[in-house]
């Protein structure tokens, strides 16, 4: 092939084959940095994200391009695509089998799909590929969760953790498996060890609480819980748990005085109202637990319904 500098000093003559070829190497590259460029600048704007993916989905048709498949999956997958974003990142893996960052995408949108045997795959494949990373280990995890194969996600989960110390979420991801087979003093032992590797780590200070909370120690629940608020006042969960623990431990004043605080901070939680409810239901204020039942129905319609049956419209 006779390149541009021996066109220049010879004054040979492109060929129109050769030509063509450059053209469209050019449109290839015009088309993907617009379409990346899109997605960068985009946020959530959605016209943008369908233009981005458009011009991304034209420069695949030019030239098959790593980075580009990536980046439609990303886009298709930010306009709530997810199967076309898996579709993309399969015809990735068909042209390039061995690109590690395409089949962990693809797990993690399998996962978005609620297809957690495609992520186990598609994770396996990842972790064949470069078996010292974690993030396959916890992908798995997660799809074995979501299959109710607890055994499988521990395993997944102390895998990760191995391979990655560093990382909190496998640590996390252990505990609150541990916790649910009911293995607290485990669930517990690496919650601490978070806490002490990760200086006020919310989740971890969470989950401290809750198993706290399991065991009735609410005295040390209300600790745990306190510290979360303070490090983010916008944890409905804290605020929640603060206040059941205050109820549970005969402080019923202190718990809906907590839970009144947190409906001013944040008057759409429909968390904080449901628990309200609750509060005003145990203290026999029937009228005003239905108030919070009707207002539970329009935050989220679907715990309404739950709790509904309790109330009588005669309060």
């Amino acid at each position: 092939m006779i390149t541009f500098l021996q066109q220049l000093l010879l004054g040979a003559e492109e060929s129109p084959e050769e030509k063509a070829r450059r053209e469209s190497h050019r449109q290839f590259q015009a088309l993907k940095a617009d379409g990346i460029r899109a997605l960068q600048t985009c946020g959530q704007h959605t016209p943008t994200l369908r233009a981005a993916a458009d011009a991304l989905a034209r420069a695949l048709e030019i030239e098959p391009d790593a980075e580009t498949s990536l980046a439609l999956a990303d886009a298709l997958l930010r306009t709530g695509q997810a199967p076309k974003a898996y579709a993309a990142l399969g015809e990735l893996t068909n042209h390039e089998a061995d690109n590690y960052s395409a089949w962990v995408a693809r797990a993690r949108v399998a996962l978005i799909m609620r297809r957690p045997d495609l992520a186990a795959s598609d994770a396996a494949e990842a972790a064949r590929l470069q078996p010292k990373q974690a993030t396959p280990h916890m992908l798995a995890a997660r799809a074995a969760v979501a299959e109710a194969d607890m055994l499988r996600a521990v395993a997944e989960a102390t895998r990760a953790a191995e391979l990655d110390p560093k990382l909190p979420d496998a640590l996390l991801l252990r505990a609150e498996l541990l916790r649910a087979m009911g293995q607290r003093t485990e669930a517990e032992a690496d919650v601490d060890n978070l806490m002490a590797r990760f200086d006020l780590y919310e989740e971890a200070l969470l989950l401290k609480a809750a198993l706290r909370q399991d065991q009735a120690d609410h005295a040390a629940a209300i600790n745990f819980y306190a510290m979360v608020k303070d490090v983010n006042a916008f944890c409905e969960r804290a605020w929640v748990g603060l206040a059941q623990c205050q109820q549970a431990s005969g402080q019923a004043l202190q718990a809906m005085a907590t839970i009144e605080e947190a409906i001013g901070l944040m008057p759409q939680s429909a968390s904080c109202v449901k628990e309200r409810g609750r509060l005003r239901m145990l203290a026999g204020d029937k009228a005003g637990a239905m108030d919070d039942v009707k207002r539970l129905m329009q935050l989220d319609p679907a715990q309404a319904k739950q709790i509904v049956g309790r109330f009588s419209n005669k309060a």
